[in-house]
């Protein structure tokens, strides 16, 4: 089967009709956003129609999905193939949909069920998967945690296991908000699935019933679940990719005695186990040191307000402690937080160039609650470290960071940053030549005058906000904006290597605002002259994607005729892309010389 395309993350807040014509069909066809509203828009129901011999990948039906929807576009003589299918909020005992998995069932290979008391119950699960879907490769069940059938335990029976069909080509399995009294129908599901390689876990924290329980502190499903299921079923042994959030001590123990038995990891994703479980998690990454190619940990999120992290304070015997193996042979990719918004997790001291050789990936993007950056770049001479890209932790000011990491990583080439100030930025071209790719994550106006306080926690980003709304103060946070504007394009005009920059301005205000002058995108721009992308993106902190002119038509206008051969991309939606050029006629034979020398 052909493979199936990951979905442009840019595109998951936009708007279809905005997005639409700048989409090529197979794009649409791969990106989640566009199957699930596909039913309600005339143009792409209008493509679909006329090219007949494509494969669509990706049905997503939903509530607002009507049976004339239905019964118009799921036909077996349309000369569509469907081999994905999402199936959400909509009754397994509709018969439409029935029909669907009776005619095209054995072609579906991605499925994604939604669990509520309306649709699949006990024996209609093994009907659907044993008997309609009997290819599947990938199987994601959401909504075990719906309160209903928690309580009632409405989960689906299997019978004896023996007597079921094998589901060779299952290999993916995911499972969102899985609790304990799934256990017997997961140790039972397991020993279907012989061949399976990949397992994620989700967990809805935010759940109210959840919390008034405390299920998950009490009783966490994970190893009830899953891991149980894993150990009773032997499954384990062909088991390649294990993402999960918190576990308990007793679990961590679990994946020990798996490891000792032959499991052999190539990723493993977890959120940072209790204190006292780190010395077994630590003799579990030693069963799998000759394996693991990607190590992903992420902490809590950042609190708003906790004293002990935010003043630096270095971690105490109650903190949890990463000692990675004396030497983790296949290890290309490291990562010490989830996202941004949380703490990174602490680590002992590591030597990149003798314990992982072939690291190339070091995700730091995170809060430094400690104090202890400099742990995380790596001791002694790193001449022979490999490491090639780096995303660096959140609002790095530090002009000394830039010198620590060209020292620490000297192949360095991508480097990603979220909030750096003008002081790093001016250091950074000087310590790393050798950068070609820059990600550089900024606030309102490409400025960061607002960075957080450490020595009293206290966010003056948000405060120096609220002021500008103030009439009184709005001069002076203009007046602070355009000075550090300037600094931060000197800062840029000196990246005269780049090959590829991308720039993505978060802000908070609703309007529409200019994010770079013209006479500093022309100066800086037309000195990048082996820059082979720009990519140029707004984000506002809950409305997703915004429009933001960074520079005017006429300008653009300009810049077009001298750079001819940089690609450059909008946010999506934003009208002033609508009338720049966008020439994608040329992109893939601009990124194929992408990173040449």
């Amino acid at each position: 089967m052909e493979p199936v395309t990951t979905p442009n993350p840019l595109l998951l807040d936009v708007v279809l009709d905005n997005v639409f014509p700048m989409l090529d069909l197979p794009t649409l066809l791969n990106c989640r956003l566009v199957c699930k509203c596909w039913c309600e828009n005339s143009g792409l129901k209008t493509t679909i129609r006329e090219k007949s011999s494509v494969s669509l990948r990706c049905i997503f039906l939903h509530t607002s999905t009507t049976k004339e929807n239905i019964s118009n576009y799921f036909q077996p003589n349309n000369g569509i193939i469907y081999s994905r299918y999402y199936f959400e909020h909509i009754s397994y005992q509709n018969t439409l949909v029935s029909k669907v998995f009776e005619v095209m069932g054995k072609t579906i290979s991605i499925l994604q069920l939604h669990l509520d008391l309306n649709q699949l119950k006990m024996n209609q699960f093994r009907e659907l998967i044993y008997e309609r879907t009997p290819n599947l490769e990938e199987l994601k069940i959401y909504n075990l945690s719906h309160e209903e059938i928690y309580y009632k335990q409405l989960f689906p029976e299997l019978s004896d296991p023996n007597d079921l069909p094998k589901l060779l080509n299952l290999k993916r399995l995911e499972l969102q908000e899985t609790r304990s009294p799934i256990v017997t129908f997961m140790t039972e599901f397991m020993r279907t699935l012989p061949n399976l390689r990949e397992i994620t876990l989700k967990t809805d924290v935010c759940s109210d019933w959840e919390e008034q329980a405390e299920m998950w502190r009490q009783n966490s499903a994970i190893a009830k679940s899953v891991i149980e299921g894993l150990q009773f079923s032997e499954v384990f042994k062909t088991l390649k990719v294990f993402k999960c959030g918190k576990l308990l001590p007793y679990h961590v123990q679990t994946l020990l005695e798996m490891g000792e038995r032959g499991m052999m990891l190539e990723v493993l994703e977890l959120h940072v186990p209790p204190k006292e479980a780190e010395e077994t998690f630590t003799r579990l990454l030693n069963t799998q040191s000759t394996s693991l190619k990607q190590l992903i940990m992420f902490e809590q999120r950042v609190p708003h307000f906790r004293p002990r992290r935010i003043l630096g304070h270095p971690p105490t015997d109650q903190d949890f402690i990463l000692k990675l193996p004396v030497k983790m042979e296949q290890l290309e990719l490291l990562q010490f937080s989830k996202n941004y918004k949380a703490w990174m997790v602490p680590m002992k001291p590591v030597d990149y160039a003798r314990q992982t050789p072939k690291l190339k990936t070091l995700c730091l993007n995170g809060y430094d609650g400690f104090g202890c950056i400099s742990d995380y770049f790596g001791v002694s001479s790193q001449a022979t470290c490999m490491v090639t890209s780096l995303v660096s932790h959140d609002h790095v000011s530090d002009s000394k960071i830039a010198n620590l990491m060209f020292q620490s990583f000297p192949h360095l080439t991508k480097l990603s940053i979220r909030y750096p100030s003008p002081q790093f930025l001016t250091a950074l071209w000087s310590s790393c030549p050798r950068i070609r790719d820059l990600t550089l994550i900024l606030t309102d106006s490409l400025v960061c005058p607002y960075l957080d306080d450490v020595i009293t926690g206290v966010d003056t980003r948000t405060i120096g906000y609220y002021l500008g709304r103030v009439k009184s103060y709005g001069q002076m946070k203009r007046l602070k904006e355009m000075g550090s504007q300037q600094k931060v394009a000197c800062s840029i005009m000196n990246l005269t290597g780049l090959r590829r920059l991308r720039i993505t301005v978060d802000h908070n205000e609703n309007d529409e605002r200019q994010a770079l002058s013209d006479a500093t995108a022309e100066f800086a721009l037309r000195r990048m002259d082996q820059l082979r992308l720009l990519e140029l993106y707004t984000s506002h902190w809950t409305l997703g994607l915004t429009s933001c002119v960074f520079f005017s038509h006429p300008c653009c206008e300009r810049l077009k005729q001298d750079l001819k051969l940089t690609v450059i991309r909008f946010s999506p939606g934003d009208t002033e892309s609508q009338e720049a050029a966008l020439d994608y006629e040329n992109e893939n034979a601009v990124e194929d010389n992408l990173y040449r020398t």
